[in-house]
Formats: C-alpha cells, sequence, structure tokens
C-alpha cells in the first residue's frame, strides 16, 4: 500500500537569492586544496579541507517536519544566475527514516541515473541497499529539471540520422534549453536542501547521477558530509565528463576481452590477444560480410562482455569464426539489438545534459558545422580501430556525432575551474566489466584522502541497487560506509565462470571427464551432456541481466533451449555435431546446486544421466555426481574448455 503522502508548493524567491550564481562557480571562500593522491593524477578532481558546515536556517518547507513520506514542489529560477526570471517548478520526495525516536544519522541525497527522471522507480534502488539504515537515514530525491513535472519539454522530430532535426529542436525551445544542465539541477537540490533545513546530504549517485554527486559536491563542500558514487563517470581536468566517444569505448572494450579471458588459463593459451582476435574478426568481415553479423549487434553483444553468456563464450565464439566455425557466434550475435530505420531512443532532456556535461574533440561554442568538420579531423588523426563508428551505427553516428548538433553556449562543467571535491569519506564502486567504471572509481577514490574504492571483479553497472548476485554484498559495503565510514569495506565478486576457449565441433573434440568407475563411452556422453547443459544455464546465470527474459535459445548446431523457470527444458540440443542431448535442467542460485535428467543419444546409442554440480563458480575444474545408466559416478570436468 502506498503510504500517505504531502503535497505542497513553495515559492523560492528567498532562496534563489541566497544561492550563488550558476550553482557556486567559484569554491567556497574557506576551502583550501590540500595535497594528497590527486596531486600525480592531474586528471583527478582536487580535494578541499572540510569546513565545519554553516548554521542551518530554519527550514521553510512543510516537508521538514514530516514523518512520513511526503512529495513537495519548489519553485526556483530556471536560471539561477537571474532569480528575477522565469521559474520552473521542481518536484520532489522526502523520505523520513523510519525510527523516529532519535535525530536523523544523516540525510542520504538518492541521484538516480539517466539522465531521466529521478523520483519514483529511479530511487527505490537508493532505498533498498540502505535496508535496515532505513531507520536512522532520511532519504531525499530531487526531480532532474526537464524530466517528470519539472519544466518537461520535447522534440519528437529528433531524429539521430538527420541533423537538421537538432537545428529544428534546439531553434525551437530557445535560449532557455541551456539551463537544462547539471550545474543549474544540483543547485535545485541545494534549494530543497536548504527549504527543508538539512544541515548536509550524502550524495549517492548510480551511473549518471554520479555526476550529480561529484557537481553537487563541488558546488556545495560545506553542505556535503560524505558521496558515495556507484559507477562513476570520469572527469577530465577541465571539470567535464571523458571517456564518451567511440574511441574510448573501443579502448575499453578491449580491455575487457583481455578481463574476462585473463583468469581462464584455457582463453589464455588462444593464438593472439583478444583485441587482435577481434581485430582480424573484423578485417575478415570487411573483406566477406556475413549478413548473420549485422555490425550494430555483433558490437553491442561484444562491448557488454559483462553480461555472464556473453563474457564466458565471446572470446571462443571470435576464435572459432576465424576457424572456419561460424555457428558460435552466429547464435550470439543474433541475440543482440537491432538498428531502426531513424528516429531517437533519446528525448532532447537527455541531449541537454549529456552534451553539456561531456567533453568532446570540438569546440563547445561553436556551429555545427564547424563542430562537425573538427570531429572529422579528430578522427582522421586517430583512428578508430578495430571498427569505426560509420561501420557500426551507420548515419546514426555515436554520441559524439549527436552532440556536435546540440549547441552548448554556456560553460557548465561538473567541477568548475577553481572548485575542488570537499576532504569527506568517499565510497567510490565500480564494476571490473562496466565500461571504464573500475578505473573511474580507482581515480575517485584517489582523489579524496577519505576516499576508497570497492571494485568488483567481473561486475557490471550500477552493482549496489540492481539484483545481480553479488548486489546484497555491494549494498552491504553501503551501509557499513554510511554508519562507519572509517571500517574495512568488504570484497565482493562477481566472478562465476571461465572463459570458454573453444566451441567443440564434434564429441572427437570435447575435453574428457575424470571419472575411473566410467567407460570410454559413458566419459564421452558425460561430456556431452555438462557442455551442453552449462550453455544453456549460461543464460540462467545469477549475474544475467541481459538474456534474463529470454525464453527460448537455438543450440549451439541445431535443437532448441526452452527457459522455464525454475528449470530448462533441453529438445534435441546439439552442442556438438554428432550427438544431441533432451531433457531438463534445474537453474540452482548462487552456490547451490543444478540437478538434471538428461538423455544423450549418440547416432543409435542412447544414454541415460541424472546429473548434480554446481555450474556457477570461476574454479578451474567442475565436480560432479550423479548416475548414467545406473552406475553411481562422482567426476571432475573443466570449468572452461
Amino acid at each position: 500500500m502506498r503510504p500517505n503522502t504531502i503535497r505542497t508548493i513553495l515559492p523560492a524567491t528567498l532562496l534563489a537569492l541566497t544561492l550563488p550564481a550558476i550553482a557556486a562557480a567559484a569554491p567556497h571562500p574557506t576551502a583550501t586544496t590540500v595535497p594528497g593522491p590527486a596531486a600525480a593524477n592531474p586528471s583527478s578532481p582536487t580535494t578541499a579541507a572540510p569546513a565545519p558546515s554553516p548554521p542551518t536556517s530554519p527550514p521553510t518547507h512543510p516537508c521538514a517536519t514530516a514523518t512520513q513520506q511526503c512529495e513537495g514542489t519548489l519553485e526556483v529560477p530556471l536560471n539561477w544566475s537571474d532569480p528575477t526570471g522565469e521559474r520552473i517548478p521542481i518536484p520532489f520526495t522526502y523520505y523520513p527514516r523510519t525510527d523516529q525516536s532519535r535525530p536523523a544519522a544523516g540525510t542520504v541525497l538518492a541521484l538516480g541515473g539517466g539522465p531521466a527522471s529521478s523520483l519514483g522507480g529511479a530511487v527505490q534502488g537508493h532505498r533498498r541497499a540502505l535496508g535496515a539504515e532505513s531507520a536512522n537515514f532520511d532519504v531525499l530525491a530531487v526531480e532532474r529539471r526537464g524530466f517528470g513535472q519539472a519544466a518537461p519539454f520535447a522534440c519528437p522530430e529528433l531524429d539521430l540520422t538527420t541533423p537538421q532535426t537538432f537545428t529544428d529542436c534546439t531553434t525551437r525551445i530557445g535560449p532557455r534549453i541551456q539551463f537544462f544542465t547539471t550545474d543549474q539541477r544540483v543547485t535545485d537540490v541545494e534549494a530543497v536542501r536548504a527549504a527543508l533545513g538539512i544541515p548536509a546530504l550524502i550524495p549517492y549517485g548510480t551511473s549518471y547521477g554520479t555526476r550529480d554527486a561529484t557537481a553537487y559536491a563541488a558546488r556545495f563542500p560545506q553542505r556535503t558530509k560524505a558521496i558515495i558514487s556507484d559507477s562513476s563517470t570520469p572527469v577530465g581536468p577541465d571539470g567535464y565528463a571523458t571517456g564518451e566517444t567511440f574511441n574510448d569505448r573501443l579502448k575499453i572494450t578491449a580491455t575487457q576481452l583481455t578481463a574476462i579471458c585473463t583468469p581462464s588459463p584455457a582463453c589464455r593459451a588462444l593464438p593472439g590477444t583478444p583485441a587482435s582476435r577481434w581485430s582480424a574478426l573484423m578485417t575478415r568481415l570487411r573483406a566477406t560480410p556475413d549478413p548473420k553479423l549485422p555490425l550494430f549487434a555483433l558490437n553491442d553483444i561484444i562491448t557488454k562482455p559483462g553480461e555472464p553468456s556473453v563474457g564466458r563464450e565471446i572470446n571462443a565464439a571470435i576464435h572459432a569464426y576465424l576457424t572456419d566455425d561460424p555457428a558460435p557466434l552466429h547464435r550470439l550475435a543474433a541475440t543482440g539489438p537491432t538498428l531502426p530505420p531513424r528516429g531517437s531512443p533519446f528525448t532532447a532532456p537527455f541531449f541537454a545534459y549529456w552534451c553539456a556535461d561531456s567533453s568532446y574533440p570540438f569546440s563547445r561554442n561553436a556551429t555545427p558545422e564547424i563542430r562537425r568538420a573538427e570531429l572529422a579531423r579528430y578522427r582522421q588523426a586517430n583512428p578508430e580501430r578495430p571498427v569505426t563508428a560509420a561501420e557500426v551505427m551507420g548515419a546514426f553516428g555515436w554520441t559524439e556525432d549527436w552532440c556536435a548538433n546540440w549547441p552548448t553556449p554556456r560553460p557548465t562543467p561538473l567541477i568548475p575551474p577553481g572548485a575542488t571535491l570537499p576532504n569527506v569519506p568517499l565510497l567510490a564502486i565500480g564494476g571490473q566489466l562496466d565500461l571504464g567504471g573500475d578505473q573511474a572509481a580507482r581515480t575517485l577514490a584517489a582523489a579524496v584522502p577519505q576516499g576508497r574504492a570497492l571494485i568488483i571483479p567481473f561486475g557490471q553497472h550500477v552493482p549496489s541497487i540492481t539484483s545481480y548476485a553479488y548486489t546484497p554484498c555491494a549494498a552491504q559495503a553501503v551501509r557499513t560506509f554510511l554508519t562507519n565510514p572509517a571500517k574495512p569495506t568488504p570484497t565482493c565478486t562477481a566472478e562465476t565462470y571461465q572463459a570458454q576457449a573453444h566451441f567443440p565441433h564434434s564429441t572427437r573434440t570435447l575435453p574428457t571427464p575424470q571419472a575411473p568407475v566410467l567407460t570410454r563411452p559413458q566419459r564421452t556422453a558425460l561430456a556431452v551432456a555438462l557442455t551442453t547443459a552449462n550453455d544453456a544455464l549460461s543464460r540462467r546465470n545469477p549475474n544475467t541481466a541481459l538474456q534474463a527474459g529470454r525464453t527460448q535459445l537455438p543450440g549451439v548446431r541445431g535443437g532448441t533451449i526452452h527457459y522455464e523457470n525454475p528449470r530448462i527444458r533441453l529438445d534435441n540440443v546439439q552442442h556438438v555435431t554428432d550427438a544431441a542431448v533432451t531433457g531438463t535442467i534445474t537453474i540452482p542460485a548462487l552456490n547451490e546446486e543444478a540437478t538434471a535428467t538428461l538423455t544423450v543419444t549418440q547416432g543409435a546409442m542412447t544414454t541415460q544421466l541424472t546429473l548434480r554440480w554446481n555450474p556457477f563458480h570461476p574454479r578451474l575444474l567442475l565436480t560432479i555426481c550423479g548416475e548414467i545408466n545406473g552406475t553411481s559416478f562422482t567426476a571432475t570436468f573443466p570449468n572452461a574448455t
């Protein structure tokens, strides 16, 4: 049942007159830069010595005294440099702690990603992460201007393939579009904080919300008690977000392909490197295009090795293709998305934020024509390898192409010139397979003397608020940090598999299980059953996100895998050409055992198997117990073939 809420609207004229112009473009006058780890890295944000929070003015909003969920709206200037100009509504939701018998331990500012709406479902993950600490901490969520009911605007005509639609959109909206940016958004947050009389906030940013957390802390250091940044965006020395170009994505992807291969001896033994094999694949596809490997779908899959089914088999599938076995990569690419003929999956406010917050290889104040020319020269001097944005995206382009057409007339860095991050406790969480999120977390943590990083091996995006098997561990790290920032951060891991090296083509190329009591034909049947079952289970790995909704999948070489939670049904599935598997598999949770009742057919020979094993771990060997045609056995089998 939805809790009762209080709905109020309060003008912010007085607040606008007291808040700094353009979100405190200069550092707080009492802040001083201190030496620290950031001094060795010019791209790291600098830090400021902590200063006592200034006295808090009396609250001016009724939600300040609420003891249950309270929804309010504050009217704020469109342009914080002009407090007497146009005003826009900023809705917010205040979630008081459930234990009202004592003062709050702090107020967590929940900053969701996108950029998109920041209320409702966008912050429920933050609240889940707090768990029992919701009894002690208040939570505040403030709508991101331009979304929801916060002065939204739209350009339904936007088409990524047609630059003129960007011009038409921004011309129609006019100069006001330049104020739907993160620097203005975090000043809205500060206005809400002041209206509620909260002494200081704990920004908890996830994904795009980490930009908000950085921008708020840099502009309002004395109102920042601590910082939590899950899946951070790197910030360059000019204060803008970096790492957004297609070339940046390619470099990170090559690193991630290596990261998933390195722990697997079988994968490491493949010829060449993951990057060189990827390059060889693209060279072959340019010479001989394959209609079953559309480059958009293929690139989308390759750049998402955090998805366990992709990470487990992408290196092996590329190797197989290069050795004239296209079936594994064909199947994998078929699970990827396709490009629409035209249009834009993103809204106009999305571009207003993304393009204003980010650094690109063109002049911020130039016309679109000049920007596109500068971008072309950059790409000529910095070739995209092993594949180009034009090859993958066609006329759609990549983020730098989109933002070349979006005006950014006003300086809007996340960290203003001369501003510093406050020296407060900071927890940066990064997944190793989150497109550079691990390095961004390390850099952010190193920039603050009280900073620490939680890097999750094989981890994906926003682990503290999602539903991966390791999310409870990441959420516990958040709670531990909130209650005792000095306490060591727990260790979390998302490693639940060994990267495969080969897709066996026939039973002759399968590894042989170690099972002395079984005959050779029985060991072969066991190898067929295990490789087929593990392939099917990879789409139900506890850390699966993209494949979780899939209801069926073809076998690599025939048959159909049906996902009927909590079981998997195999219908004549061929993982190798000369054997088929039929039967059922139960889907286990992490650290639990799968069970399977399977029939393996090889020519005229049929073998009945019941199996029990733990499929989701990164150890080199699987241990399997069961029966084959009535013979009990215990066997070991390589985790990576």
